[in-house]
């Protein structure tokens, strides 16, 4: 015969002897959180304490079962459902021995509604209190900002969703940062409202929530009051990005912004900076035409203008030349002016000294040796001196006359007017001109060299 045997509370927690009921029933509640479950059931007895507390009962109508339940003042402000008696709920929690009366309660954390149109009727009736508060007017709504740079969103990392997001945001160097959250279920509520209360903390220019399309039921946590409040109220522009098929869900209506997809939320923070990048290709087309525009019509003008500074310099360069030329000739011509009248001087000078010689050898031979007789003897000797003197000068004047030696094959070189005394006034390349005695001859210095002096 085999004996079962059972393994007491004392055994597993090692002690021996009996112990105290509160401890007991405190061991027991330390294994009942371990039975943490949704339960569905018609709500009965409600009733609320003083401290805002509701306590109420769950029936199963199909076997008659009931189970007590209690939801904390907190959590029920946060789901906003008014319940009363025959109502269905879901509530989701664990169970607890009260110690005092050692009555077993279901501590709920979360309820919600069950039944399509019961849910439709939540959702109307919170719509036209919201509505009536201006909650969704369009005065109220904030427009997002130029440019938006650091982005926060809520939203489950699992699944597309976010992979959606992110792969259609633009490379505009976007700072994103996601707090996972439940989108789901009216557990969903708590954890947005405290994600939407951790970036109150964080540097933001805008906050996005987004999710993907789902029934009125699948939806409601975004039919909260507390969270379309908070989104009301949120200290920077908010966009709901979340699907749905009828009844758009009334955070989407209080938000700033409203899109159905995540592709088309990451669109609008795009849109600025999309215009953006669009006008800078524009002006870049622009400044790239206009600059290719003005440097044609340059090059165009400079051409031009080269062409008349080269028209113009090389008239102006022919003038020069002409006048060079005329002042040459001009100037050739008076020397050799002043030539023919310097030989002309000359001769008239010799014309007159012979002239006066044969005057004077006239009057001598006329008068004869006694009229130089008559005179004084001191005037005839100066006389006479006179005479001689003009006949030396005129010899010196026909020996060193120019013209004589120049028809002797002497030359006189000038170079530019001035006489060439000393190959040290001259230069390699120089031009010089040669006067002879037909004429006179331009040359150019080849090359040149000194005499050495004797000693």
């Amino acid at each position: 015969m085999e004996i079962e045997k059972h393994i007491g509370v004392n055994q597993l927690i090692g002690i021996d002897k009996p112990i105290p009921v509160s401890e007991y029933l405190g061991i027991l509640n330390e294994g009942l959180r371990e039975y943490y479950a949704s339960i569905i059931g018609e709500v009965g007895q409600v009733s609320k304490s003083s401290r805002g507390h509701v306590y109420f009962s769950l029936k199963d109508h199909k076997k008659e079962s009931v189970i007590y339940c209690v939801i904390w003042k907190s959590n029920f402000q946060m789901f906003g459902i008014d319940i009363v008696d025959g109502m269905e709920i879901v509530a989701t929690g664990y169970p607890d021995i009260y110690e005092p009366t050692g009555r077993l309660t279901f501590k709920a954390d979360t309820i919600e509604l069950v039944g399509e149109g019961v849910l439709k009727k939540a959702y109307e009736e919170l719509k036209l209190k919201l509505t009536g508060e201006g909650i969704f007017d369009v005065a109220k709504k904030r427009p997002i900002p130029e440019y938006p740079h650091k982005i926060g969103v809520i939203t489950s990392i699992h699944g597309a969703v976010i992979h959606d997001f992110i792969n259609n945001l633009g490379r505009y160097g976007f700072h994103v940062k996601i707090m996972d959250s439940r989108v789901e279920g009216q557990q969903a509520v708590r954890e947005l409202l405290l994600s939407m209360r951790s970036f109150r903390k964080e540097d933001i220019d805008v906050l996005v929530m987004i999710r993907g399309g789902g029934s009125l039921e699948s939806l409601m946590p975004f039919n909260n009051e507390a969270l379309v409040r908070g989104v009301s109220n949120y200290p920077v522009p908010v966009i709901a990005g979340i699907g749905h098929h009828l009844d758009v869900p009334l955070v989407s209506l209080a938000a700033d912004a409203m899109e159905s997809t995540p592709t088309a939320t990451a669109n609008l923070l795009n849109k600025s900076w999309d215009r953006a990048e669009h006008m800078v290709q524009r002006y870049q087309r622009e400044i790239f035409n206009t600059y290719s525009h003005t440097l044609s019509e340059t090059r165009f003008a400079l051409g031009q203008s080269a062409n008349s500074i080269q028209v113009g310099l090389n008239t102006l360069i022919n003038y020069y030349k002409e006048i060079e030329y005329t002042l040459k000739s001009n100037i050739s011509k008076v020397f050799f002016t002043i030539q023919i009248k310097r030989r002309a001087m000359g001769e008239i000078t010799r014309a007159v000294a012979r002239h006066f010689r044969r005057r004077v050898k006239g009057a001598e031979e006329h008068i004869g040796r006694c009229w130089f007789n008559s005179l004084e003897p001191c005037f005839a000797d100066h006389l006479l001196n006179v005479i001689r003197k003009i006949d030396i000068f005129d010899n010196i004047i026909r020996l060193n006359d120019p013209v004589r030696q120049l028809r002797l094959g002497y030359s006189i070189t000038r170079i530019g007017g001035k006489v060439v005394r000393s190959v040290g006034d001259v230069e390699i390349g120089d031009l010089l001109n040669i006067q002879v005695a037909d004429g006179e001859i331009e040359s150019q210095v080849k090359g040149k060299d000194k005499n050495e002096q004797k000693g």
